[in-house]
């Protein structure tokens, strides 16, 4: 069981060269006013459900009260930065089995799927998450035999301009302080506990929700 537990000149140089040399973050669209749809969580089963990397192999399906949570959770945390104008999970899920429906037998790629769906809402952006590996910790909280595990990622999509904005990915397992040092601030600011999937995929979408821009 695991428990918790040179002179001012040259250095104003070498921040300029180093800033010089630091990528370029990517431009982000005004989203400010504009109209957004987010869907609910799920857990791809095809390919042309995935907007970028493979599907996994071996996927474990996940139950429906998985998905709920996750997704009362994403409109918490949307809220809680002022976002509460937008489509949601039922309208998107109705929009998915209308394009699924007129795309029957015929090929299409993922991005031309989700634009679809947005155009069928309609909306200028669309929120997708979607969760891959999920495991609950096997324990409570001062000591597990198994601890939580995460992986999901979060895209935006661009309706208007059939374009792919932007996709993060979060990956976690909760490891002991004695595992990974380097996570001490993390581990103090859950105040040495084993946390719940719950609670990690949380972390993630606050965390996703920012780089994304919303």
């Amino acid at each position: 069981m695991r428990f918790a537990s040179h002179t001012c000149f040259g250095l104003v140089f070498l921040a300029l060269v180093f800033a010089g040399c630091a990528p370029k973050a990517p431009e982000r669209p005004e989203l400010q006013g504009a109209n957004l749809g987010v869907a609910g969580f799920s857990q791809p089963c095809h390919d042309w459900e995935m907007l970028a990397g493979c599907l996994p192999e071996n996927l474990n399906e996940l139950e429906q009260t998985t998905f709920e949570e996750l997704n009362d959770i994403l409109r918490q945390e949307l809220k809680t930065r002022g976002v509460q104008a937008y489509k949601g999970p039922a309208l998107v899920r109705q929009c998915r089995e209308i394009v699924l429906q007129e795309q029957e037998n015929r090929p299409f790629s993922s991005l031309g799927y989700w634009t679809t769906v947005g155009q069928c809402l309609p909306v200028d952006f669309l929120l997708i998450p979607q969760v891959f590996e999920w495991r609950e910790r096997k324990g409570g909280e001062w000591g597990v035999e198994d601890p939580a595990k995460v992986v999901l990622d979060l895209y935006l999509v661009d309706v208007r301009q059939e374009k792919l904005i932007d996709r993060f990915h979060f990956e976690r397992e909760q490891q002991s302080l004695s595992e990974n040092i380097l996570d001490v601030k993390r581990f103090f600011k859950r105040q040495g506990r084993w946390v719940t999937a719950y609670d990690l995929a949380r972390e993630g979408l606050q965390q996703g929700l920012t780089e994304l821009g919303l």
